[in-house]
């Protein structure tokens, strides 16, 4: 603890002269707060912990309840709702450019602590979703019958059940909200407030379950059950992260949220705000069409191939959940690039990634060794034979290795997003669909397998990884200077460990900090890690404090009361 106690007694001379630090044109950074006080990190962590609980639990419930139910009851009925979903899912991934395209840039200008700017994006990112769901929504409501026909399995005695497009049109009518909630995710992510999410997501998927499972098993609905579940879920979403985001007087001033959410976007406005995400637009679309093509594919072969297509989708969970992880990338890396922590976000970029991609390995090497019987297993019994014939060990190969190619080219992608190259983002992804549709097209017509498509698939996430790898590897990451506007922080490492110590003494626990500083300073990469945290920590102190303010003094939301205690 010696080279700790140096570290800290330097971190309060450091503390002594901030002035003066200022005037020599060196970037200030957040000063480690008194022990004891609120910074509003313990509250951050146990929101990102309650956050990716949450994705598990309607991941688990979501394969129990619904996916394995379906199919106990028959491939055409878990067909049909592949096929809706597919169709669903497409129409919002056409419109994820929007939270995609603005949490970098709500991330950079709050890492600048520009709030004029932070508001003003927040405001076009809620009008233009607000927008874009209308549209869609139009498109999902009149066209549902035709969209769906599209999936029509080519085998004349094989067909999707009856209540499908109604599915569809009862889904398509509330997509507005859909794409608001969008919004308003991207907003609660870059004001720091996960808690919000965690509250909307356990509220809105609370109802979704329930209304779902008790309509389909208790009413004649069939599957448009599902679609009268979802069609309420996402005005609940949109409406309880509304009222906490903007339930608090102090915070909705500061970025002018109580002027309301449209007031104050000119078209001009909007026109500068598309044309800085119309790239990620392009991004967004090849990566949708991916995404409808392969299952419309499947099910054409049969609902059996489409019922087998989505089981192994849906065991990807645990890479889609491991790539919502590697968002920090996006959201910290624009953050930190904002305040000028070039050296910390590059560092964060290469460990953090290969943190990730190893536990996908781990995964997928469990999913292989497990094998295919997972699949098989959730059949009915008439119709296992059919499912171990659609699900040979080739596939089964082919589907565990898209699970760390999956989750690597999403890490490329938000280090793409989080350095703001949407044109290159653009160009990649035209080139990596360009691979994946030359691939569909000539394995699909040759040889008529559902190991095609998971072959197109592979191809797919295999070529944006090499492309966008080269690139970040030898363009990115070489950038000098710095692309940023902000003079780069370059601080020696011992001013991080400083800050560190200081950071690590808000938690009133010596053996942990002990621990902690243990494990930093026996190696390296860890040494390397203050460096990352503390860059993290300056680009994200200011806006943790006042989540915390907000948490602490919430008067308005009854979910946030505060308990009375007896005198």
């Amino acid at each position: 603890m010696c080279a700790a106690e140096e570290a800290k007694d330097g971190a309060a001379a450091d503390m002594e002269e901030p002035k003066a630090a200022e005037a020599d044109g060196a970037p200030s950074a957040a000063p480690p707060a008194k022990p004891g006080s609120n910074t509003g990190l313990g509250v951050w962590i146990k929101s990102v912990v309650g956050f990716f609980a949450m994705l598990f639990t309607v991941w688990a419930l979501d394969y129990v309840l619904v996916k394995r139910m379906l199919a106990k009851r028959g491939a055409s009925l878990l067909a049909s709702y592949l096929a809706v979903n597919s169709t669903y899912e497409f129409a919002m991934s056409i419109c994820s450019f929007v939270l995609l395209g603005s949490l970098p840039m709500l991330s950079k200008t709050s890492g600048e602590g520009d709030d004029v700017a932070t508001g003003k994006v927040m405001r076009q990112t809620i009008t233009l979703s607000a927008a874009v769901g209308t549209v869609l929504a139009l498109v999902l409501s009149v066209f549902h019958a035709e969209l769906l026909s599209l999936f029509k399995p080519r085998d004349e005695d094989e067909s999707l059940v009856a209540g499908a497009p109604t599915m569809l049109l009862i889904q398509g009518t509330g997509f507005t909200f859909t794409v608001l909630s969008m919004g308003a995710a991207s907003v609660a992510v870059a004001l720091l407030q996960l808690y919000v999410l965690v509250v909307a997501g356990v509220a809105a998927y609370a109802f979704w379950i329930v209304a779902a499972l008790v309509l389909y098993h208790n009413t004649n609905l069939g599957l448009p059950a599902f679609g009268v579940a979802v069609v309420f879920s996402y005005p609940i979403y949109f409406r309880v992260c509304d009222v906490l985001l903007r339930g608090d007087a102090a915070q909705a001033a500061r970025y002018g949220l109580d002027k309301g959410h449209v007031q104050a976007v000119s078209l001009d406005d909007a026109r500068r705000f598309l044309s800085n995400i119309g790239n990620v637009g392009v991004r967004s679309a090849f990566s949708t069409l991916r995404a409808l093509l392969s299952p419309l594919a499947a099910i054409k072969l049969g609902v059996v191939e489409g019922s087998v297509y989505y089981l192994l989708l849906a065991l990807q969970a645990p890479a889609i959940g491991l790539a919502l992880g590697s968002g920090a990338i996006n959201f910290f890396g624009a953050r930190m690039i904002g305040a000028g922590e070039a050296k910390a976000f590059r560092w964060f970029a290469k460990d953090f990634s290969a943190f990730l991609v190893f536990w996908s390995v781990v995964a997928a090497l469990l999913f292989l060794a497990n094998g295919r019987g997972v699949v098989v297993d959730a059949a009915r019994d008439d119709e296992r034979a059919e499912y171990r014939d659609a699900c040979t060990p080739f596939l089964w190969g082919v589907a565990v290795a898209i699970l760390p190619l999956r989750l690597l080219s999403t890490i490329v992608d938000n280090v793409l997003l989080a350095t703001q190259d949407f044109r290159v983002l653009g160009k990649l992804y035209s080139v990596g669909f360009a691979v994946y549709f030359a691939a569909l097209a000539a394995a699909y017509s040759h040889f008529r397998s559902l190991e095609s498509v998971f072959f197109a698939d592979f191809l797919f996430y295999f070529a944006r990884c090499l492309m966008s790898a080269i690139y970040i590897r030898y363009v990115t990451f070489r950038r000098d200077p710095w692309w940023v506007a902000r003079a780069p922080v370059d601080d020696p490492l011992d001013v991080y460990v400083a800050e560190m110590v200081g950071l690590l003494d808000t938690f009133g626990n010596r053996k942990f900090e002990r621990v902690f500083l243990g494990l930093l300073n026996s190696s390296a990469l860890g040494k390397r890690w203050f460096v990352i945290l503390v860059g993290i920590w300056r680009s994200m102190a200011t806006d943790l404090q006042q989540a915390s303010e907000v948490l602490a003094t919430r008067r308005r939301s009854s979910l946030f009361r505060p308990k009375v205690r007896p005198s």
